[in-house]
């Protein structure tokens, strides 16, 4: 427990309602040494006369430094947090109440508790105190929070921002499946709407983005702006989505299969580029292979590619070239063959260079159930090799087709959690 300044008689009507619904063996008091901290723990013992009792006395209670070097650091005896560690490995469980104390100690109490396993709740017992004695008014009520929450509290702005500074919106997504009921104001939900629509869109899931608020425009565009630093970009970036989407069909123009065959490429590259960046190798491996087939499939539609009995077919969900057998049949040509179609000669050659270096020797052997070797880092640096040494050599197709497909979100981070 805290003990702060505030005169006992005040707070002790607030102590009674908290002892009568929680159930404990020890208590800890962590209080100032002002005498209305002191008298608030003899009142305490009057109470709990049967409990053992520990005592940490804080002289320097208002600086936050001094108050964990006092907790965690004590010369004088023994600190607090030895005492956790004790009572821990005597299989002690703990609940921190923070109803007395200044705003400093809890939050002392709370950075050191937070690493402790076997804390379980914090409590609060909230009321309007007033009248002779401090009696609690209304209808008090004893809040707490589990651990869970607080590890949340603790560590998501550092798990925020290293995802989002990884474009990790896959991790997020999942982690915000089970956390997100944390707040309820519709800044947040929102923020979590986004970064869900970030996920199914790195998923392919774009059944689901089709349907999504952001696309659709049925989001309240004042709560949004509060929230996104970039929103202009992002209006600009979901109608870019929108009309991809739009391309997501049979029976597209060949002037229309060839922009689908654009967006699809960049769509790939920027998905291979993060896990390039952030060096995984596993899915860098596989988003290579399909972005090399959409290379392959808008350098065919740049040449004009048209040869008897192959057709690019399309649909909502695949895009690929077919070959017709002699019975009509179609047979999706492979990106080996592909290659060889391919006019330019440089091209050509680059791309079955490519094709040798990094699916045959690499891919090949490390599909999973079949692999001697996993590939490691070193891919990463080939890939990226790769797309430099393409983009830098055929430098007229960057200029006619390469464009960034993501733009992702500039958060206002304070205002997802404490806008008013």
């Amino acid at each position: 427990m805290t003990l702060g300044t505030t005169e006992a008689d005040a707070m002790i009507n607030s102590y009674k309602e908290l002892f009568r619904r929680l159930s404990f063996d020890e208590l800890i008091f962590i209080r100032t040494n002002n005498q209305n901290s002191v008298n608030q723990e003899i009142e305490i013992k009057k109470i709990l006369k049967e409990k053992k009792f520990y005592t940490f006395e804080i002289k320097n209670y208002e600086d936050l430094e001094d108050l964990l070097k006092e907790l965690v650091f004590s010369k004088d005896k023994k600190s607090l947090v030895n005492l956790i560690k004790e009572k821990e490995k005597d299989g002690f469980s703990f609940i921190l109440d923070i109803t007395g104390g200044i705003k400093v100690m809890s939050s002392a109490l709370v950075s050191i508790l937070v690493n402790t396993k076997n804390l379980e709740e914090i409590t609060y017992i909230g009321g309007i105190r007033g009248g002779e004695g401090g009696r609690v008014t209304g209808l008090p009520k004893v809040y707490y929070t589990s651990k869970n929450t607080l590890s949340f509290f603790s560590n998501f702005y550092i798990y925020l921002e290293e995802n989002l500074r990884k474009k990790n919106y896959l991790e997020l997504s999942n982690f915000l499946l089970n956390n997100k009921d944390y707040f309820f104001n519709p800044e947040w939900e929102l923020f979590v709407d986004l970064i869900d629509f970030y996920a199914n869109l790195f998923r392919g899931k774009f059944s689901l983005i089709k349907e999504s608020i952001f696309l659709n425009e049925s989001f309240d565009r004042s709560v949004f702006e509060r929230i996104i630093e970039n929103k202009s970009d992002l209006y600009n970036f979901f109608e870019f989505v929108k009309y991809y989407i739009n391309l997501r069909k049979k029976n597209l123009s060949q002037n229309l299969i060839k922009k689908r065959a654009i967006y699809e490429m960049n769509y790939f590259l920027d998905l291979l580029s993060n896990n390039v960046e952030n060096k995984i190798p596993i899915e860098t491996l596989a988003y290579f292979y399909t972005f090399f087939e959409k290379l392959v499939n808008l350098v065919l539609l740049d040449e004009g590619f048209k040869k008897y009995g192959f057709k690019f077919f399309v649909n909502e969900k695949i895009f690929y070239l077919c070959e017709l057998d002699d019975n009509k049949r179609e047979k999706i040509v492979g990106l080996q063959r592909k290659i060889k179609l391919v006019q330019n000669k440089d091209l050509k050659r680059f791309f079955k260079k490519g094709y040798e270096e990094i699916v045959e020797k690499v891919r090949n052997v490390s599909i999973v159930g079949h692999g001697e070797k996993y590939p490691n880092e070193e891919i990463c640096f080939k890939v990226k090799d790769f797309i430099d040494d393409f983009f830098m050599r055929f430098d007229s197709f960057s200029k006619n087709y390469r464009l960034s497909f993501f733009v992702y979100p500039v958060f206002k981070i304070e205002n997802i959690f404490f806008c008013h």
